[in-house]
């Protein structure tokens, strides 16, 4: 194993060396690289691919297309991208065309990306979905880790919808229904995509239509492969934008760890182009895009075409909602409403004034905005009954006569709840659902004894240190509007500390 061991360092260290003389030469030079390896050819061949990465794949010169990958027999380049490089090949045992992808030179340099490369295509090819593009085969030719799965001889639905403009909408809602089934079923075996885009469909030709009318077979395809690259880069503390800008969800942008919801989105972003024809986000420069997803500028389909349904529209805009705890809680959610549109029943994502009501009063923002609230409003009640006792100790004509002496004993229930509040907001921004549970129910308690002395059920507990019986329920009215606001708030942030519920309501239920 270690003679093993050094023989690959020093196959590296090789590899690394003619990589570097490319960079320095940028020519082709047979006479130099007769000697070399077959896997040392095939990097020659993806560094003059990446060094070209700029010219259209039909432009790139083939000269030094490796004639075998693994086991397969390469017949000519298909395309080049970001990350890899896709060859034709022929399966010569099974008697198929396979498509293999294998890294470009800046991530086969990487040993690391190396391995997380294979690691998650066999992750990926776990997945046995029609709608999922199948991976044959992964594995390592020499140094160059590589991945066989289904070729597709048909466009991808980017190249589709640029030569033929936006789908039917009923067409785009049933291509969407597949594509959606696809995902809900990738993450319920924990596997996100995370570079959701219509590049990354695949249109698999058919002999018949479906019954939807569906002229081709959408297949998605790359999972994993974001995952991989985010791994493998934070362990080395770099920092990458995963994804394609143009199909990022905002959170993707902002530091916060993609989930489930990101992948919502760029079914969004799918749904979007293939009514609209256009990306949902524009600009020269990736400057710009960025900036455009944080503003969040982005438009309803119908304002780019009047003539798309109401429904569908209101569908994509849910499913790209900005924030996403307002988007479709699943990808199985959006396949449903897909659904209903198609079946013309009625969908969840048009919603009525209520129902907005209650999706913002659950919104995760009401967590901060309880602990805010509660340690702000508590700890002005307290300077507030704090500056009464000084004004008595002072005997200040605005106390009408009262002591400090009377004063004092009717202080300490006040200033005991007041104080519990503050604390229970500070642990109410530390995300403490305990904390949330018992702020709604010492100021529920605290919401009733006040109801009662308002209405006379129960004597005030201050003697009379009010002008009249008039200014005293002004001062008790407002302190219940405080603890009302209190208890309203720890409710709405306690449903949005709930995993539970989190995980089984929709926001749009």
């Amino acid at each position: 194993m270690a003679e093993d061991k050094d023989v690959s360092l020093e196959h590296l260290e090789r590899l690394i060396q003619l990589d570097e003389s490319l960079r320095k030469k940028n020519e082709f030079d047979t006479d130099e690289t007769a000697e070399v390896s077959p896997t040392e050819r095939l990097l020659i061949h993806l560094r003059t691919l990446h060094a070209a990465e700029q010219i259209p794949a039909v432009q790139v010169r083939e000269e030094g297309v490796p004639e075998r990958i693994g086991r397969y027999q390469v017949q000519h380049l298909v395309g080049t991208g970001g990350f890899a490089v896709v060859y034709l090949a022929k399966d010569a045992e099974l008697q198929r065309d396979v498509a293999v992808k294998i890294p470009l030179p800046s991530r086969l340099l990487n040993p690391e990306i190396r391995k997380r490369f294979v690691q998650e295509a066999q992750l990926a090819a776990q997945l046995d979905h029609p709608h999922i593009v199948d991976i044959y085969e992964t594995g390592v030719d020499g140094m160059v880790p590589f991945i066989a799965y289904a070729y597709c001889s048909g466009p991808t639905l980017s190249a589709w919808l640029q030569k033929y403009g936006p789908l039917a909408p009923d067409l785009a809602a049933a291509t969407l229904v597949r594509l959606t089934d696809a995902v809900a079923y990738s993450h319920q075996r924990g596997i996100l995509h995370r570079d959701i885009k219509p590049a990354n469909v695949l249109l698999f030709p058919t002999q018949w239509a479906h019954e939807d009318g569906l002229p081709f077979l959408p297949r998605l395809a790359d999972f994993g492969l974001a995952k991989m690259i985010e791994s493998a880069t934070s362990e080395t503390g770099s920092s990458v934008i995963l994804g394609t800008p143009l199909y990022m969800a905002p959170e993707q942008i902002e530091s916060a760890s993609p989930n489930h919801s990101a992948d919502v989105y760029g079914l969004g972003c799918i749904l979007f182009e293939t009514l609209t024809g256009q990306p949902p986000i524009s600009g020269q420069t990736i400057f710009q895009v960025l900036e455009e997803i944080r503003k969040r500028n982005i438009p309803a389909p119908r304002a780019i075409n009047p003539r798309i349904p109401k429904d569908l529209s209101a569908i994509c805009q849910c499913a790209m909602a900005p924030v996403p705890e307002y988007r479709y809680a699943c990808a199985i959610d959006l396949r449903d409403d897909l659904l209903r549109y198609l079946r013309r029943e009625r969908i969840f994502a048009r919603t009525s004034g209520f129902d907005l009501l209650v999706r913002f009063l659950r919104s995760p923002r009401r967590v901060q905005e309880a602990a805010i609230f509660n340690m702000f409003s508590n700890a002005a009640v307290l300077i507030w009954i704090y500056t009464w006792l000084v004004g008595a100790g002072l005997e200040a004509p605005v106390m009408n006569g009262a002591t400090l002496e009377q004063l004092i004993p009717y202080t300490n229930g006040p200033t005991a709840y007041h104080a519990t509040m503050l604390g229970l907001g500070w642990q109410i921004g530390r995300r403490k659902q305990w904390a949330a549970v018992v702020s709604i129910g010492v100021s529920g308690l605290m919401n009733l004894f006040l109801i009662a002395t308002l209405s006379r059920w129960i004597s005030p507990p201050y003697p009379g240190i009010y002008l009249s019986e008039r200014t005293r329920d002004i001062a008790f009215f407002l302190v219940l509007s405080i603890t009302g606001m209190q208890c309203l708030l720890s409710s709405c942030a306690w449903y949005a500390l709930n995993p539970s519920r989190r995980q089984t309501h929709s926001p749009l239920s």
